[in-house]
């Protein structure tokens, strides 16, 4: 099976193709522009994890639990990209903050790094522009308007099963392991990989009829756990006779106490001293963690494990930690990781 390097493509311009040209190339491109959209999520969720003081808040559980399944979604891409014999491109992918997302998926939505902010309901918050990018296809309760991610997610869904059938799917690298509280899974079968599918839309915007298929707020998809948080109210299904929908009506959720993480400005931090040499550590375990991620994909089809990588996320998580830890005392915003895997990219 021949390997090929694939890079991101609008999906805009990938929806538009007709159904009967949509082949295993275009398979490619859909899983590859897939890869580089779950990957654009990461750095924003996780500056904002650390923006959280308490790490044992429900807040933060749910900021550093949703990063880790957007990991695990590039995860479930890269492993569908492989069977459909192409080679995932991650340090290429990687985007500098303020970006608007890969692909032209919500244009004009621009995804800065940002803190999130003390005040309930605040529309500059972090967390409302997380509900944006997580808008499901078709929510409980609306919000936004446009196509989501969602939308594209459920067209590969549509075609893969033909796709496969008629060109092959399987083989490739197969990544697997525990990511968070989750497992990545194999996802080199028409099966498999459908049910990756499904993991993915379910996870990051629920179902049509429901946010979630349990009571835990834990267990609510992105969209409403981050809007549970912007909103500082519960979701709850409505009592009869309007038990067909949700509302955020029910207690209230608390707030907690918060490091001033300020926004990344384009281009970076201006900073000296020991301070930009705390950020460039930073930059170089983001790097890392990029390179070892494609690296992981790459060569010969093998099964592979992810631990190895979830130990870099982990040093790069001490590199924050310190670099906060270096500014927490002083007068003013606080200067969060850039998330450049290169200084000046």
């Amino acid at each position: 099976m021949s390997e090929t390097a694939v890079t991101s493509a609008s999906i805009a311009d990938l929806l538009a193709v007709a159904p009967p040209e949509r082949d295993k190339k275009w398979l490619r491109e859909c899983l590859q522009a897939a890869v580089a959209l779950e990957l654009a999520t990461i750095p924003p969720y996780l500056y904002a994890y650390w923006s959280v003081r308490d790490a044992s808040s429900e807040l933060a559980d749910a900021l550093l639990g949703i990063a880790w399944q957007e990991m695990l979604h590039m995860g479930l891409a890269c492993n569908m990209l492989t069977a459909a014999e192409g080679r995932p491109s991650i340090v290429a992918a990687a985007r500098a903050y303020p970006s608007e997302l890969p692909g032209g998926v919500r244009p004009g939505l621009v995804v800065p790094l940002k803190g999130v902010a003390s005040g309930i309901a605040d529309p500059r918050d972090a967390l409302k522009g997380f509900m944006d990018i997580e808008e499901p296809e078709k929510p409980v309760t609306p919000f936004a308007e446009g196509p989501t991610i969602g939308q594209f997610y459920k067209e590969i869904e549509k075609e893969l099963p033909a796709i496969a059938d008629k060109y092959g799917f399987g083989g490739g690298v197969q990544v697997s392991g525990h990511i968070g509280g989750d497992i990545l899974r194999r996802a080199d079968t028409k099966e498999s990989a459908l049910a990756a599918m499904r993991t993915i839309r379910e996870q990051g915007e629920g179902t049509s009829a429901s946010p979630n298929g349990s009571t835990d707020p834990a267990d609510r998809a992105h969209y409403y756990r981050f809007a549970e948080h912007w909103k500082g109210r519960r979701l709850q299904q409505l009592p009869p006779p309007h038990q067909d929908k949700w509302d955020f009506t029910g207690e209230a959720v608390e707030r907690p106490a918060l490091y001033p993480l300020g926004e990344v400005p384009a281009g970076g931090w201006e900073a000296a001293g020991d301070l930009r040499a705390a950020l460039d550590d930073c930059n170089a375990a983001y790097g890392r963690l990029l390179g070892g991620l494609e690296a992981l994909w790459s060569g010969p089809a093998a099964e592979k494990s992810v631990a190895e990588a979830m130990g870099v996320m982990g040093a790069m998580a001490q590199s924050a930690a310190r670099l906060i830890a270096l500014q927490k005392d002083s007068a003013g915003e606080i200067r969060g990781p850039e998330f450049r895997p290169v200084r000046g990219a």
